[in-house]
């Protein structure tokens, strides 16, 4: 049961760093550059990237988990 909870836990903040990746790049982009499309589009690529290897290492770690 344990494992499951800590496995949930990590999907949870896997997601939650992904949505304050994306508000953080953003943010960034607003006082760094004039705010456009394509920097928004490359703001939310980059935050894509970060979640999608944050999601592989959640899937790794349950696996290590469930062995």
């Amino acid at each position: 049961m344990r494992r499951i909870e800590i496995a949930e836990l990590y999907k949870t903040t896997s997601i939650t760093a992904v949505i304050n990746i994306i508000g953080v790049s953003n943010i960034v982009v607003l006082g760094v550059l004039n705010y456009t499309i394509l920097t928004f589009i490359l703001s939310v690529f980059i935050a894509l990237i970060i979640g999608m290897t944050l999601i592989t290492f959640t899937q790794r770690i349950e696996k290590t988990e469930i062995l």
